[in-house]
Order: structure tokens, then sequence, then C-alpha cells
């Protein structure tokens, strides 16, 4: 039984994944990675004044050879971007508005083709204003159309110019601006899909595949925004005697029960339900629309999921839950939600327990907490007393609750180069076979062509095989070098094919750190401007100034984008490695911790050992007082295990009240000491909280051994812990006596 399974069920279980196509999911999971339309607005503002500056000033310095439709139409082009700045400010979350301002510098750019003549050759590549930005903000599906429509611009403007070479510069700059776009738009997609695998794993639960407290916390947050249509509730769910599992058995045990709990509850959960896993044995549900649905029977469903799941896994002990519900109040908050349900919850343990007859059946405990107000403000929801939130029901967009994923590698960049060599080497190839760049002919256009095939082959194989990231910078200087000497070979008609530096130069910023593709923009600039002025292409001096501007414009882009993306997912992946409530190491980066020390045990380096605890009797916190006075406890004990251990030793929360600390000793006598020093710290903490109650806890000290594999290892720890709380019942039970 695998966690990702539940996972899997949840997701369908929820109003949907972020894989939803509409706007709204869209600016969700833009937003989750700090992007937001206001993006959109600032890209537009930058490259329609990128493009419409160098137009206007052409005309100004050189007006007999750039005549008036530059100034008009350059003119323009700096009008949309002072809209722009208006849209920024009374329009910026309006969706209606970006494609209104797309379109109008769509517009724009295919009136300004038929005033500015010959000369939109120089100008052709401003395309880019219309299909970057909304491959940046809305991705593939509705960018798509943008890059469709720059196909046959380009192509019918470089047609109508009256050079030989025409139809070559339509081919290449054609392609040039397909590429480009195409690539902003799947490097959109995975920095998406990346960003949003990484914030998967830090709201998911790492046993167990459902939410985490972290992603419970934030749908009750959301929810809570709008306290007049408020109609949620949350569940708060137990599992009794569940301690007895891992004391009887082991560890593992109770690994798999939680497994299989989990996954029976995700099967008693409706469209919408978010499912949560709070720590240890606590299960949480929260339903945001709670109107019409009869949450009493919602819970008789839960329990008897519960108790069939704890039958099929250990029938040993006694297999019921506890299972409580509150609806959210509009004063509510966060914390006082959950306090809420967290007494319910008490009481329900509590009279369960106080008519609990030895060996009568299983039942479960179910407590209704509501008010009249409650049950009649939910009620006057239900039947439309609220139209404002039953007008906004139909536009409310899916929230993500449980998915699984892991992180992209480097092979993406090799299959980046891929394309970048395809598209290059292709239009030299038709430029070469086709006879359309004379002199460039069709060896030319074999040989140069060819070698850019070559070189996609070769990356290919890279993506394949893995090669390390440095070769890159051999592929990009090759590249550099065949573009350049075909330009040269073409000579006068190289003009054609100078627009295909734009490609080399964006697709710099896919294949390395923003740092070192910083360092080929000059590189492709300035190769750019040299080959222009040696084969005296026409309007050199205008095409060199608008190549740089966008090229710098879309830079620029990719910079902001990948420095946002990288925060949120370094953020992300912090958060993935931590315990939600104590702020320790979670399972999933103690596993790591784990396999890192035994491979470099076996590789020569220090033997590792483990410290494995868990508090004794900390069960009765929860059943005397509640799981808000447990989880203080745990929050408490977390600090204490913390401080008394080395900087440099991990501290884990494994699940519950167990927690695991990850060391190494040279001295024999030294992990006996720690362990000592932790038992008093651990008493200390729990005395201060809950002085009535047992305050120890059971630590069992297990070191490495070289037959020991990661799972090994854990599992031994599980044994020492398990023989350790053996001792202390038979403690217990002696001094009774």
């Amino acid at each position: 039984m695998r966690p990702v399974s539940a996972a899997r069920k949840l997701a369908h279980t929820g109003q949907s994944s972020l894989g939803a196509d509409s706007m709204r999911d869209v600016e969700d999971r833009l937003e989750q990675i700090g992007l937001t339309p206001k993006t959109g607005w600032y890209v537009s503002i930058l490259l329609y004044a990128a493009g419409g500056i160098p137009a206007v000033l052409a005309h100004l310095t050189a007006p007999e050879k750039y005549n008036t439709g530059f100034l008009v139409t350059g003119g323009m082009a700096i009008t949309i971007a002072l809209l722009s700045i208006l849209g920024l400010r009374y329009f910026p979350n309006s969706h209606r508005a970006t494609h209104v301002r797309l379109t109008l510098g769509a517009s724009l750019i295919i009136c300004g083709a038929l005033v500015v003549g010959d000369a939109a050759q120089a100008f052709v590549i401003l395309a880019l204003v219309v299909t970057v930005p909304p491959a940046v903000y809305y991705g593939l599906r509705a960018a798509l159309p943008y890059s469709v429509l720059a196909i046959p611009f380009s192509i019918v403007t470089l047609l109508s110019v009256d050079q030989s070479w025409a139809v070559a510069m339509a081919v290449c700059s054609t392609l040039a601006i397909v590429a480009v776009s195409v690539s902003m738009m799947v490097a959109q997609a995975r920095t998406r899909d990346f960003a949003r695998r990484n914030r998967v794993l830090a709201f998911t639960d790492a046993l167990t595949g459902l939410a985490n407290t972290r992603a419970l916390n934030t749908a009750i947050e959301r929810e809570l925004k709008d306290p007049e249509s408020l109609r949620a509730a949350l569940f708060a769910i137990d599992l009794d005697d569940f301690k007895q599992v891992n004391d009887r058995f082991d560890h593992q045990r109770g690994d798999e029960v939680l497994k299989a709990v989990s996954e029976a509850l995700v099967g008693c959960g409706e469209h919408g339900d978010l499912f949560a896993r709070r720590g240890g044995d606590e299960f949480s549900l929260f339903i945001t629309d709670s109107a019409g649905r009869d949450l009493g029977e919602t819970s008789s469903r839960l329990g008897d999921a519960i108790t069939k799941a704890r039958k099929r896994v250990c029938p040993e002990v006694s297999p019921s839950g506890s299972v409580a519900f509150v609806y959210a109040r509009p004063d509510d908050t966060v914390g006082s939600l959950l306090q809420r349900a967290d007494d319910a919850l008490h009481e329900a343990k509590v009279e369960y327990h106080s008519h609990d007859e030895p060996n009568r059946p299983v039942r479960l405990a179910i407590i209704d907490h509501r008010s009249e107000s409650d049950r009649e403000r939910v009620e006057a929801l239900s039947s439309g007393g609220h139209p404002l939130r039953r007008a906004a029901d139909a536009d409310r967009k899916p929230r993500v609750r449980c998915m699984r994923g892991t992180a992209h590698g480097d092979r993406a960049q090799w299959w980046f180069a891929v394309g970048m060599n395809l598209v290059v080497g292709f239009a030299l190839v038709v430029s070469g076979v086709a006879g359309l760049s004379h002199p460039f002919d069709a060896l030319d256009g074999v040989l140069f062509g060819g070698g850019f095939l070559l070189l996609a082959g070769l990356s290919a194989l890279a993506a394949i095989y893995p090669l390390r990231h440095v070769a890159l910078h051999v592929v990009m200087l090759v590249a550099l070098a065949l573009l350049s000497g075909a330009i040269l070979q073409a000579d006068a008609s190289g003009a054609a094919m100078l627009d295909l530096f734009v490609i080399v130069a964006v697709f710099a910023f896919h294949f390395f750190r923003s740092r070192v593709a910083a360092l080929y923009l000059p590189v492709c600039i300035g190769l750019f401007a040299a080959l222009a002025i040696t084969i005296s292409a026409p309007y050199a001096g205008a095409h060199v100034g608008v190549v740089a501007l966008m090229v710098l414009s879309t830079a620029a882009l990719t910079l902001k984008v990948r420095q946002v993306t990288d925060r949120f997912i370094d953020e992300n992946w912090r958060l993935s490695q931590l315990d939600a409530l104590t702020g320790l190491s979670n399972v999933r980066a103690l596993r790591a911790r784990i396999e890192e020390t035994v491979k470099a045990a076996r590789s020569g380096g220090p033997h590792p050992t483990l410290l494995a605890i868990d508090l004794d009797e900390f069960k009765q916190v929860n059943d005397s007082f509640s799981h808000t006075v447990g989880d203080r406890v745990l929050e408490s004990v977390a600090r204490a295990i913390a401080d008394n251990v080395r900087i440099e030793d991990m501290v884990a929360r494994r699940g519950g009240d167990e927690f695991m600390v990850v060391t190494s000793f040279d001295g024999n006598d030294e992990p006996e000491q720690v362990a000592d020093r932790v038992r008093e710290a651990i008493i200390r903490s729990r005395r201060r909280i809950c002085p009535q109650l047992i305050p120890t806890a059971s630590v069992a000290v297990v070191h490495w051994s070289e037959s020991d594999d990661a799972d090994a290892f854990m599992h031994r720890a599980d044994v020492g812990l398990h023989e350790q709380k053996l001792a202390f019942r038979r403690g217990r039970t002696a001094d009774a006596s």
C-alpha cells in the first residue's frame, strides 16, 4: 500500500488539480511563484517602449531613410506603453484588459509593417512584443493564438521586401519568432510544474500523502476570509488506542495502519473535501461547503472506514476511531476553529471512555457541535440567504489538494539545445538547398546547416546519457561560430540570417544560470552588430537597435521569472523538509539524511548513530486535555531535544510523539550520556505543561552496522525503541505490584 495512491484519490476528491484550464486557475498558479497579472502589464510596458523608442529615434535621426511611418508606428507603440501604465494602475488584475492590450499591439505591428516599406525587415522581430508576454503569463494554450498570428505577419511582411533574399529572411525570421515564443512557453510550463511540485511537497504529509497541517491551516484561513458566507465545517479524527500498535508491535506496523486509514478516509470524501494528517494518529477533514450535507452520516462513514482499515492491517488492537465536527463561525480564527474541533473531539473521547465496558462492541464516538445559530446560518446560506455568495459559487475555482511530484533534472537544458540547433540548422539547410540566399548555395547549406544538425544529435545523446553541464558551453560557442560563418559566406544575403542570433541569445537563458547566460548577451549582440556592418545589411543600425532591445527585454523578463521561481522553489523545498508543527526535520528529510550518512560511512566517513525517542504515555495528554495541549507538549519537547544535541546533528519528528536524532560519536560512552541528557530535558519540558501526567521518554541508541542500508538501520532503531517501551511497561507493572 503506497501513500501516493491516497494522494491520487485525494486529488480527485478535491475540487480540482492545478492543471485546470481556467483563467483564474492560471492566475492562482502564477501567484504561487510570485507572478501576478501585474507582471503582464510590466512586461508590455517594457516591450512596447523597447519597440517604439528605436522606431521614433530612427525617423528623427535619418528621416530620409526612415519615413513618417516609423514616427507614427513608434509613437503608437509608446502610446500603448503609456496606456499600459494606466492599465496597471486601474485594471491590474483584468484578463480582458490584458488581451485588449495584446490585440492592440498585434494590430499596431501589422499596420506598421504596411507603412514602413522595405525597412520592415529591420523591425519584424518586434512581433515578440505580442508573443512573449502571453507565453510567459498565460502558458501554451492562451499564448498559441498570438504565436500563430505572428507567422503569417512575418512571412507576408518580409515577402513584400524588395530583396532577392526576401524568402530566406521570411524563413529565418519567422522561425526565430516561433522558436523564441515556443521556448518561452515550454520554459514557463516547466517552471510552473516544478514550482507546483515543490509546493505540493511542502504541503503534503510525507508518510500518508495527505495534506499536512500547513495545508490545512492555509485552507481554513482562505475560507475564513469571507465570514458572511461561511458554511465550512471541520472534523477532528483520532484513532483509539493507536499507541498500542507501536508499543505491541513496531513503528512499521503503525505506519501501515496510518496509510491504510488515510486511504480509507479519502474514500469517504466528496468533491472539494480536504483531508489532512495533523500528526501521529490525528486527522482532520475540512469541508468548505457543508450546506445540504448530513455531517452525522459522514461521521458514521468515516468511523466505519477507520474500523475496516484497522481490522485489515492490525486486528489485534481496538480498531475504532473517534470523530467530532464543528461548524465554522464568522468570528472564528484558524486557531479558534481548530481549538473548538479539538475540544469537541476531547468531549467525544471522554464520553466514549466513560461508558466503556470490557469486551463490549466497538462503536464510534461522535459529537455534533452545532449551535442553533450555526445551523440557522448554514441553512440560510443553503437556501439563498446570501445571494452574493451563491453567485460567486459558480466562479469558485479549484484548489490543489494533494499530489506528489519530482524535480526536473538538467536533461531539459540539453533538450533545449537540441531544439535550438534543429531550428537554426533547418533554416540554413532550406536557405542553401533552395538557393534562397545566393551565393549561399546547397553545399554551404549542407555544411553549415549539417553542423547544427550534428550538434542537435550530440545534444540529444547528452540528454539521454547525461553529460557534464559545462559541455553546453562548447555547444554554444560552436553554434555561434557556425552561424557567423554561414552569414559571412552568404555575404550581403547573410542579412536574411541575422535574426537567427535572437534564437541563440535567448536560448542561452534556457541553458545556463542567469549570470553565465548574461555573459553571452554582449557576445551575441556584438557579433550581430559586427556582421550586420560587415555585410552592409540594409537598415543595419535600426536592425541592431531593435534586436538588441528585444533580446535584452526578453532576457530581463526571463531573469525576473527565474529569480522569483528560484525563491519560491527554495522556500518550498525548505518547507518540504520541515515538520509543520515543530519546525524540526520531517520524515522526508530524515530518510534523506540517513541515506546520506550511510553512504558516507561506507566510503570511509564517520559511522552514524540513531537516537530513537518516544514519549511515554503521551496519549494521555490528548485524552485528558486536548490535542491543542498535546501540540504544545510536542513543540516544547522538540525544542528540548534540539537544545541538547550538537548543531550538526539532525533532529527529526517521525510523526506523533516519535522523534529521531541522526548523529555520530567518537567515544564509547558519549551516546548514552547524550541519551540521558535528552531524557532529562524531555522530562522538564513535559512537566512544565502537564505536571499531572507521566513526563518520561523512552530513548534507544542504535549504532550503524556495515550490513545496514538506510531501511535496515531505521528498522533496527524501531526495534530498539520497542524494547525500551517494553522495559518501561514492565517497570511500571513491577512498581504497581
